[in-house]
């Protein structure tokens, strides 16, 4: 069975030199002995087209029977035996089209049979083999063979590891692994749809937003949908989806652009992801607060049917709005109003999203701040046992509500509590917080000596880290000590 391929192009070759021997004495005498033969190439291939689609349908109907190891090697043995004749590669001109159809389908097929096998390096080695091979592939083929191989590597849950020297060019960027590899062929993909040589696919730019987001670098999506022909992407969908690449990324102003022009009463006004997305930017800044109000607000109202799920999500960024906005009011009752607006607006969200832990915390933050300490209290407490206590932040919370309730030993036991679960270049903002309940309780040495241990946690930050990461709190305990 391996040797099928050689079987068939030796064949191939034979029957060429016969040919050309028969028709010697007709070639002797023909004006034009090229034209012969090609006629006489032509008429040979033509003949192994038949032998391979042969083979071809044969692996197809093992594939059908479950013989799919049979089928792939079947597959196999049509590709070796044109890689043999055609060593050069196939040439535009002088291949019977059946031939060339013929290698487009195996080429396509010896992947997913391998695939269908369980055989996941021989896959990839087919995959890699049709699309490094000159096997003159049609675009649309060796289109579906790249997002075949992208989707493979990235949920194939296999390593494939670098190409083999053998097919690197010097100077070419060379993928380390199946992260970068798959990125590589779907932006191939995603530039021949711009120019127009395959369809637009937009199952390709979910596989891109997904491996992108793999590796923190959605911004080069965002980059990859500017560049899209008007007319292939719609673009209140391509605002919508660079909005989310920017906001990733960090560009939350670029992100807010793109989202206003979306929301655009003429575009799609009620798009629920675009209005929870530009509500919670704007949630993020008291400048934009009011604007993120009246968009979680629509967001709210939209939110019905099978949409209905995510009301609570609208809830709580109008909580987080409100309450941005009262730090700011310019008048005592209306910064009062505001913030039992906050609090009314996060109590319907928990009750429709109960086991939100970020929510939970929310929730303990607005109550400490409305100083409603035993309800801040409850949410703290809650927030710690639904993390686990693997947040440093909850235990900070609970500290700070304890401390606020002048009970101070028990914040202190809390903090050390945190100092026990939290790793030792996280334990600075903890070390603070025990020093200053030491103070509060008048106990100045022994914030003292907190303080000393504080300078050389930082300290040993510096050497491991560099200067700049804790400069602040290298000045801070120098102050403390010299005080």
């Amino acid at each position: 069975m391996e040797s099928r391929g050689n079987d068939v192009a030796n064949w191939m070759a034979n029957a060429m030199r016969k040919g050309m021997r028969k028709h010697e004495p007709f070639l002797e005498g023909w004006n034009n002995k090229g034209e012969m033969w090609k006629a006489l190439f032509v008429c040979l291939t033509h003949a192994a087209s038949l032998v391979l689609e042969a083979i071809y349908l044969k692996a197809k109907s093992l594939q059908k029977l479950g013989r799919v190891t049979e089928a792939a090697h079947e597959c196999k043995s049509v590709l070796d035996a044109v890689e043999k004749i055609f060593y050069h590669g196939i040439p535009d001109v002088l291949v019977d089209n059946k031939l060339q159809e013929t290698v487009s389908y195996a080429a396509e097929l010896l992947p997913e049979l391998w695939k269908q096998a369980g055989c996941d390096h021989e896959a990839m080695s087919a995959h890699r083999r049709a699309l490094l091979s000159q096997w003159n592939l049609e675009n649309d083929c060796c289109a579906r063979i790249q997002k075949g191989f992208a989707m493979f590597l990235l949920y194939g849950g296999v390593e494939a590891g670098p190409p083999s020297l053998a097919v690197q060019i010097d100077g070419s960027y060379v993928p380390r692994n199946n992260l970068e590899e798959a990125i590589l062929l779907l932006m191939i993909l995603m530039r021949k749809s711009y120019l127009g040589k395959i369809e637009w696919d937009p199952s390709v730019v979910e596989h891109l937003t997904f491996a992108l987001s793999l590796c923190s670098q959605t911004s080069v999506l965002a980059k990859q949908l500017e560049k899209a022909m008007p007319g292939v992407f719609h673009r209140v969908d391509r605002w919508k989806v660079m909005a989310f690449c920017y906001s990733g990324a960090g560009l939350n102003k670029v992100a807010l652009n793109l989202l206003r022009k979306s929301l655009h009463n003429h575009e799609k006004p009620d798009d629920l992801t675009c209005l929870l997305l530009a509500a919670k930017i704007c949630s993020e800044d008291t400048l934009l607060a009011v604007e993120g109000m009246g968009y979680a607000q629509r967001a709210i109202v939209n939110a019905l049917g099978v949409n209905e799920h995510v009301k609570g999500v609208g809830l709580r960024i109008l909580g987080l709005c409100l309450g941005k906005q009262s730090k700011v009011s310019s008048s005592d009752f209306e910064r009062s109003h505001l913030q039992s607006e906050a609090l009314k607006s996060l109590d319907g969200a928990i009750d429709l999203e109960c086991n939100n832990s970020d929510l939970i915390f929310e929730l303990g933050v607005h109550y400490a701040e409305h100083r409603n300490l035993n309800a801040a209290l409850h949410y703290s407490t809650q927030f710690i046992d639904a993390t686990g206590g693997s947040i440093l932040k909850g235990w900070r919370l609970l500290a700070l509500v304890l401390s606020a309730q002048q009970r101070f030993s028990e914040a202190e036991v809390v903090t050390d509590a945190a100092l026990d679960e939290t790793s030792k270049w996280e334990q600075g903002p903890l070390l603070r917080m025990k020093a200053k309940l030491k103070i509060a309780q008048s106990l100045p040495m022994d914030a003292i000596e907190t303080y000393r241990y504080l300078l050389a946690l930082v300290q040993a930050q510096r050497k491991s880290f560099g200067p700049l990461r804790s400069l602040p709190q290298v000045r801070f305990c120098f102050s403390i000590l010299t005080y």
